[in-house]
């Protein structure tokens, strides 16, 4: 299903609720306390990607705890696996002088450690243009790390055949 969000798009939408699962057609999310995640198959900046999910009353995924992390990376593999299209996507995760930050956290302040477990090996690297991260689908045979990324860099202008989307989450 093609859509218009500041961009044109095809969006992947899963809604699970309980252990029923309906699938639209063009979409993949999944319903928990803090709402539905959305995968956006379009190449994008990062900056381009938050405006879009706040245009859209939501923004970049936010995981702040493991559970929620296990949540994202179990829905982001499945697709992987199902549609074997995108695999890199953008988060809602930044650097901000020299820490690495929700960009809507619950609460002030809220950071991830560059020791966390969530990082790819390597991760984040320390490059000083790369002040964005993205959660990958598979990588080193670990699905769902997270790696730092520059903020402004599409992969299909290098005609990179990986493009990066993004996911978001409702409010």
């Amino acid at each position: 299903m093609f859509c218009t969000v500041h961009l044109t798009c095809l969006l992947f939408l899963i809604c699970v609720r309980g252990k029923k699962i309906l699938v639209a057609e063009g979409s993949s999310s999944k319903v928990t306390r803090k709402g539905c995640y959305t995968f956006f198959d379009v190449d994008s900046t990062w900056d381009e990607a938050n405006d879009a999910c706040r245009g859209m009353m939501a923004h970049l995924v936010t995981m702040e705890t493991t559970d929620e992390w296990n949540k994202v990376k179990g829905l982001l593999t499945e697709k992987a696996k199902e549609t074997g299209s995108y695999t890199h996507y953008y988060i809602g995760l930044r650097r901000e002088n020299g820490l690495w930050k929700w960009a809507e956290a619950g609460g002030p302040g809220v950071t991830v450690a560059t020791n966390d477990s969530r990082w790819q090996q390597g991760q984040p690297s320390g490059d000083p243009d790369e002040h964005c991260a993205e959660i990958n689908s598979y990588y080193l045979r670990k699905y769902g790390r997270f790696n730092n990324v520059e903020c402004d860099f599409k992969y299909q202008a290098t005609g990179n055949t990986d493009p990066r989307g993004y996911i978001c989450e409702d409010l």
